[in-house]
């Protein structure tokens, strides 16, 4: 019965319990070993590959991820240091295309054309346009936030490009010179400006602003509605030639020449009206000729009132 019994439970016994696990497991483990060794050798057989030695990182860190951003129309390409931003102040649609408030607009518009910048694209809050003055990378910008929320705009495309407010060239109106002067400083108050209080809140106050005279109107309570105003025919007399001569001098603003840009605006105004004045001055003949023709005005003036005093003396006689 013994007998009998081993006999059963042997036969129900697991496959594993009737194998020589000793021997298979000391097999496997010198099989392993075997195929470790000769990964091993055929990795020291093989040169490792070698590359020339990795250059330090000198680009400044302000400006590194710049060349790596994409503007939603293109590629925006060499933005590192050097690059300037230029943002004209106004508000947007057709509505307020002519207002005194605008001539910021006016003068971004007028460098864009003049240097053959690209194509106007929708962007930070705005639209901007890329292009070179002289030898600097530049980026025209016009907020498209209304004039009181210019910063938001502004402190976008700033903060893109990782710039200081010294690279930040800002043009505008200002009340409190003369029309047709232009005046340029970096940082100072606002005057009560909302657009350059706008932009200091976001991105400071040391930035560079070119003031374009607009006049005052002489009352304070009337100047909300001065600056919305469009600018009169009579303006357009000053207004056109001096913003042809700050796109013409604009690349002297980029290059930190500010007293030459003044300069250079304030004579390009100077032969401009020289010339006006020259084309607008009668000749001998024609100045004899005008006078003539004024006496004998004044002559048939007397006259119709010398009948009229008749009249009137026949009727009083009467």
């Amino acid at each position: 019965m013994r007998a009998r019994g081993r006999r059963l439970r042997a036969q129900r016994a697991p496959i594993h319990a009737k194998l020589p696990i000793g021997p298979l497991m000391g097999e496997s483990i010198q099989f392993l070993g075997w195929w470790w060794r000769r990964l091993e050798r055929l990795g020291q057989s093989q040169p490792k590959k070698t590359g020339p030695a990795k250059q330090p990182d000198t680009e400044p860190q302000l400006h590194r991820c710049a060349n790596e951003r994409q503007t939603r129309g293109g590629r925006v390409n060499d933005a590192g240091p050097g690059m300037k931003i230029l943002v004209g102040l106004g508000n947007p649609g057709p509505k307020h295309a002519n207002n005194r408030h605008n001539v910021g607009f006016m003068a971004v518009d007028a460098i864009a054309t003049r240097h053959g910048f690209g194509p106007w694209r929708a962007r930070f809050r705005g639209e901007v346009v890329e292009g070179r003055l002289g030898n600097k990378k530049c980026l025209l910008l016009k907020p498209q936030t209304y004039m009181n929320e210019s910063g938001r705009s502004v402190g976008e495309i700033v903060r893109f490009f990782k710039l200081a407010p010294d690279d930040l060239i800002v043009f505008h109106d200002e009340l409190d010179l003369a029309p047709g002067k232009v005046r340029v400083k970096v940082g100072g108050g606002n005057a009560g400006h909302n657009g350059l209080r706008s932009i200091s809140a976001h991105v400071g106050n040391d930035y560079t602003r070119v003031r374009i005279g607009i006049g005052h109107p002489g009352r304070k309570e009337i100047v909300h509605a001065y600056v919305l105003s469009d600018f009169a025919k009579a303006d357009r007399e000053w207004l056109e030639p001096l913003i042809d001569a700050i796109a013409e001098a604009a690349p002297l603003l980029v290059l930190g020449e500010a007293a030459t840009f003044m300069n250079e605006v304030a004579l390009a105004l100077r032969e401009e009206g020289e010339n006006e004045a020259g084309a607008s001055a009668p000749t001998k003949g024609e100045g004899q000729r005008r006078k003539k023709d004024e006496k004998d005005k004044k002559g048939k003036k007397w006259d119709v009132i010398k009948d009229i005093n008749d009249i009137n003396d026949i009727d009083s006689d009467r």
